[in-house]
Parts: structure tokens; C-alpha cells; sequence
């Protein structure tokens, strides 16, 4: 049970205090490391969606925090909860890139090259999903409730 108290003590912990400040680097333009004028003034659209994407992240940490209570309380729909939350995870990375790429013209590749956060996140989740896999259906009879 070490892997689920990691979970459930540390990593949605950390996913939901990390979206926050993803949050938070969107909302205000930090994303673009002090560049945040020129990439509005150059591409208007971009800031619309920084926003749109900011507040998509704070909806995400409290649905961290919301999971991590199911897993907790050991309910049933909890395990689904967390693999659907590491999914949307990684829908949103993919469709930041294809904004991305659609307001400023640039290929999604290059935009993949250019944001090793995304290509992080999008690993980092993905290698979860599968590490939890074989654990979650081992231990399938404790969520119940």
C-alpha cells in the first residue's frame, strides 16, 4: 500500500499545487518568461486562451483535491475518478499544443520541441497510467464503498 499512500499523500497533492501555479503562469502571461507583451501583441488570440487555460487549471487542482478524497475514502468510482483525471490531463497538454500551433501557424511538432513542460507532463502521466494499472486492479476489491 506504500504506492497508494504516495499517491494520496503526495502526488495529488503535488499535481493540484503545480496546476495551480500553471494557473497562475497563464493567467498572467508568465509562461512566455518576461516575452508575454510581444507574444499578445504578435498573436492576440493567444492571450484569450492563456486565460481560458488558467482557469481550466484551477478547475483541475480542485478535481486533484476531489479525487485524492475518494481514493482516501476508498469509494468505488474513485480509481476511474484518477485515471480520468490523468487523462484529461494529458487531452489538455495535446490540445494547448494544437491552440498553440492553430493561432500562430507553427507545426504542433515544433511547438512538442519548443514546451518541454508539455512533452514533461504528457510522459509523466502517461508512464502513471501504466505503473498504476496492474496496481489498481490488485487491489480493485478495497474500493467498495
Amino acid at each position: 500500500m506504500k504506492w497508494y499512500k504516495f499517491i494520496i499523500y503526495f502526488q495529488l497533492f503535488a499535481f493540484a499545487v503545480l496546476t495551480v501555479v500553471d494557473g497562475v503562469r497563464y493567467m498572467n502571461g508568465m509562461i512566455y518568461e518576461g516575452y508575454a507583451r510581444q507574444v499578445y501583441l504578435m498573436y492576440p488570440g493567444m492571450q484569450t486562451m492563456d486565460v481560458i487555460f488558467g482557469i481550466f487549471c484551477f478547475l483541475m487542482a480542485g478535481y486533484a483535491i476531489y479525487v485524492r478524497q475518494g481514493l482516501a475514502n476508498f469509494k468505488a468510482a474513485s480509481v476511474k475518478q484518477y485515471y480520468a483525471f490523468l487523462i484529461v490531463g494529458i487531452a489538455y497538454s495535446l490540445l494547448y499544443m494544437a491552440v498553440v500551433s492553430g493561432v500562430t501557424g507553427v507545426p504542433i511538432g515544433s511547438v512538442l520541441r519548443m514546451d518541454a513542460g508539455i512533452t514533461a507532463n504528457i510522459g509523466i502521466r502517461v508512464g502513471i497510467i501504466f505503473a498504476n494499472i496492474t496496481y489498481f486492479k490488485k487491489r480493485g476489491h478495497l474500493f467498495v464503498n
